[in-house]
C-alpha cells in the first residue's frame, strides 16, 4: 500500500507545485507528496523549506484572501456599473422625451408663429 500524498513543502511564502514544478502561492494549488519526499525535498535548504502537512495550512491563504477580496470588489464594480448602465438608459429615455416635447414646440410655432425667435433658436440648439 503507497504512503498517502497529504504533505506539502513549503519554501519560505510559497508551495512547490506538484512534481516540483515551479511554485504557487496557493494552498490548492500546491503539490501534495509523501511524508518522506516532502522532507527529502525540504532537507536540501532546511533554513527556509519545510514539509508541513496540508491540515496544518490554513484553507485561506494571504494570497487567497487578497484574491477573494479582489474578486468581492470586482463584483461590487460589476453591480454599480450594472446600476450606472441602467440609470444612463432611463435618462437617454428622458432625453428622448424632452427633445420630442422641443420638436412639437416647434412644429407648433411653425404653425402659427407664436414662439420668438430667440427661443426657438435656444430650443434648435438642444436637438443638435
Amino acid at each position: 500500500m503507497s504512503e498517502a500524498r497529504e504533505y506539502l513543502i513549503k519554501k519560505g511564502s510559497y508551495f512547490y507545485r506538484p512534481n516540483s514544478q515551479g511554485y504557487t502561492s496557493f494552498k490548492f494549488d500546491a503539490g501534495r507528496y509523501t511524508k518522506a519526499d516532502a522532507e527529502k525535498e525540504a532537507a536540501i535548504e532546511p533554513w527556509h523549506m519545510q514539509a508541513i502537512h496540508q491540515d496544518d495550512v490554513p484553507e485561506e491563504t494571504a494570497p487567497d484572501k487578497a484574491f477573494s477580496e479582489l474578486k468581492q470588489t470586482l463584483d461590487h464594480w460589476r453591480h454599480e456599473v450594472g446600476k450606472l448602465h441602467s440609470r444612463i438608459a432611463t435618462k437617454d429615455e428622458q432625453i428622448d422625451r424632452l427633445k420630442a416635447a422641443i420638436n412639437w414646440c416647434i412644429e407648433r410655432d411653425d404653425r402659427n408663429g407664436s414662439l420668438p425667435e430667440a427661443y426657438r433658436e435656444k430650443l434648435l440648439s438642444v436637438l443638435e
